[in-house]
Parts: structure tokens; sequence; C-alpha cells
């Protein structure tokens, strides 16, 4: 039933609306149409926020943050958010997408204190 589009789900309603079907049946098939209709109009406007929200990279934005991050350990959490400010600014994006995409880089310790502290701990420290 997920590949039911909104379209058919308008079609599918006009012709209820239209049907000589008793009243009380047809009432609550309209009300089931009506509420998958706004349902899936609800899941398209998400995505799509999710697309303006977080809009694909772009290879010189990989680059501008791969240039700032390259060998870089985060010396404290003050410093981690710092590094993460400064891309932010410079990309105009939001502190969430730069973190994730530094990570998916391999940059974690860059813009993550926790990761940096782990790194930093050799195995004859512990």
């Amino acid at each position: 039933m997920t590949d039911i589009t909104p379209d058919a789900l308008r079609e599918a309603l006009q012709f209820l609306i239209r049907s000589d079907m008793p009243d009380e049946p047809k009432r609550m098939l309209i009300e089931v149409i009506m509420e998958s209709l706004a349902q899936r109009q609800a899941a398209v406007a998400m995505r799509d926020t999710a697309t303006k929200t977080h809009p694909a990279w772009q290879p010189t934005e990989i680059e501008l943050a791969t240039t700032l991050l390259q060998g870089r350990v985060a010396k404290s959490w003050q410093d981690a958010d710092e590094g993460v400010t400064r891309l932010v600014r410079e990309l105009h994006r939001n502190a969430e997408d730069v973190r994730a995409k530094a990570m998916e880089l391999g940059f974690g310790v860059a813009v993550d204190y926790r990761l940096a502290k782990l790194i930093s701990i050799k195995p004859e420290d512990a």
C-alpha cells in the first residue's frame, strides 16, 4: 500500500464522494482516505524540508572542510566547537551537518573531543 500516490488517493476520494454508497460506510472511507492523504503529504513535506536543511555537499565544500580539518586534533571541547563553528561560518551550514560530514570524511577527532581523547590514550598508558 506504500506505492499509492497522493494523486491516486485524490482520485479515489473523488470517486467515493460521487458514489451512491450508504452514508455511514462512505463517511468512514472518506475519513480513512483523507487521513492517508494527509500522512503522505506530511511525509513528502518532511522529506523536502530535510533536503533543504541538509543540501548535498558540493566538491568545493568538501575540499574546504578537508583543508581546514586535515591533521587537526581537538585539544578540548571548546577547541572542537571552535573548529565546527569556523566551518559553519565558512560553509553556511548548520553545526550538526558539519559535524556529520567531518565524521564521514574521517575527521572526527577534529570536531569531537571525546574521540580525540580516545585516540590519545595509548595501550601502554591503559
